[in-house]
């Protein structure tokens, strides 16, 4: 009640938020972002014919996942009530949640499914349960936000390869393996699989759904490869030897002009795209160009990616993109973001109550201004601790370094990974489920986590 009085203006991010309304089966279904959220969205708002619902359910979801981690942390590492409550306010209030809850936009669902999967690690639950539950949410967030799926498969993959190794080592120098690790590696061997099995069954939904011949998560992901990785392919596009109007006047292959290389008329994708005949004709070119990004210059590469990491840990950068309220995903840089006639059209034609403000999505309010001077201190504090995790977890008590508490590291660490290599700006709000592993870490740190505590009802089973 509180959040909903401080601020109820529904907020819009376009062109996302005009795909997401514009969904309908049988009409358009957009295959670069989620369906499914565009689906629920739409249809809850053309039945109350009130902007505000949609909000409300995701502040209400984002809320009951807040609770939900926050029990599970207390439960896990035993900590004081207090800090439930600090929990449940960091993960609900931060000015990246509160601002984006408003938003028509899948990131506040993901992060709250992605929240509901880590209090489910963290609590015990027998196996049939546990493995039933972490398919169920991570379909659901490959079908909201399948950015986070590989992050995930790379974190759970990686515990139990750990742990499978520790089980190796040991009995090289014949010794003997202790149940504890065994557990740990039959369980998250089992969870990535399951993982696995989620994120390929999302893709062969989609690709039914959608009428694709191939089955993918994301049928726009090569195009933002190629956009984020442009500034390594002026090699690889002068081999294509193209006629001199693709290449004349085109938007330069740099890594301030990724974005523009995207979208703007004159940038490669749409050049390529044009000269082929259409997006799906160039995929054989843009494979060509992905593969002597990564291949002809390894090092050029991973100084690529280390530059685009940097952005999101470099506080001139950060500040700045808060500052200039640079937050809708369109990176308007000075020109006012204001909502296009069809949109308002739609919306009207739904008889939504509310006065449609062309306006709306830069509408002052104290959720815009609470992002504005807090949310880059908050960006740069997960952010920084996502690049950390990994060697934060050396220095935790022993008796909370866990394999679950390990997965969930590793996966702040994989996440913020993935978003550097996909990505081709600077965009704070993909760092909104980076403040489960801070609290993991403030948990791990403040709790006092016994070791005789019984293992989770999973790994006894499994025993």
């Amino acid at each position: 009640m509180l959040s909903l009085g401080l601020d109820v203006v529904p907020r819009f991010a376009l062109g996302d938020s005009g795909a997401y309304l514009g969904t309908e089966i049988g009409g358009y279904l957009p295959e670069d972002r989620s369906w499914l959220y565009g689906l629920m969205a739409s249809r809850v708002i053309r039945l109350t014919r009130d902007l505000d619902t949609v909000a409300i359910g995701q502040i209400l979801i984002s809320w009951t996942s807040a609770v939900l981690l926050a029990h599970a942390l207390m439960r896990y590492f035993r900590t004081a009530p207090w800090f439930g409550l600090l929990a449940v306010v960091a993960l609900f209030a931060n000015p990246l949640s509160f601002f984006w809850a408003r938003f028509f936009m899948t990131d506040t669902l993901a992060a709250a499914m992605f929240a509901s999967l880590a209090a489910l690690l963290l609590e015990s639950r027998g196996a049939i349960v546990t493995l039933s539950g972490v398919f169920v949410l991570a379909f659901a967030v490959a079908s909201l936000r399948s950015i986070y799926m590989p992050p995930l498969l790379a974190a759970f993959g990686s515990v139990a390869a750990l742990y499978l190794l520790r089980i190796i080592a040991a009995a090289l120098r014949r010794g003997a393996s202790t149940p504890a690790h065994r557990h740990a590696a039959i369980r998250y061997a089992l969870l990535t699989a399951t993982v696995g099995l989620a994120t390929f069954s999302y893709a062969f939904v989609n690709s039914r759904v959608l009428g694709k011949p191939t089955i993918s998560t994301n049928y726009a992901a090569t195009r933002f490869m190629v956009s984020a990785w442009s500034p390594l392919m002026a090699p690889a596009l002068a081999a294509l030897d193209l006629p001199p109007h693709v290449t004349d006047h085109m938007v330069p292959l740099t890594y301030e002009a990724r974005l523009a290389t995207l979208f703007a008329p004159a940038g490669l994708v749409n050049r390529l795209s044009a000269h082929y005949g259409s997006f799906d004709a160039a995929a054989p070119a843009y494979k060509r160009l992905l593969h002597a990004a990564v291949f002809d210059s390894p090092l050029d590469f991973l100084a690529l990616i280390a530059r685009s990491w940097s952005d999101y840990v470099n506080p001139a950068r950060v500040l700045l993109y808060h500052r200039e309220m640079r937050l809708t995903g369109t990176n308007n840089r000075g020109t006012p973001d204001t909502l296009p006639p069809d949109l308002i059209a739609r919306l009207q034609g739904w008889g939504i109550w509310q006065k449609i403000a062309p306006d709306l999505p830069q509408f002052p309010s104290f959720g815009a201004r609470y992002c504005k001077y807090a949310g880059g201190y908050w960006v740069l504090l997960v952010s920084i601790h996502a690049t950390l995790a990994g060697l934060l977890y050396l220095v935790l008590p022993l008796r909370n370094r866990t394999a679950d508490v390990l997965a969930l590291q590793l996966f702040a660490v994989a996440y913020i990974a993935m978003v550097a290599v996909t990505t081709n700006e600077l965009v704070t709000r993909y760092l909104i489920p980076m403040d489960i592993p801070v609290l993991v870490t403030a948990a791990a740190l403040l709790g006092n986590r016994a070791t005789s505590q019984p293992t989770h009802a999973l790994q006894r089973r499994m025993g």
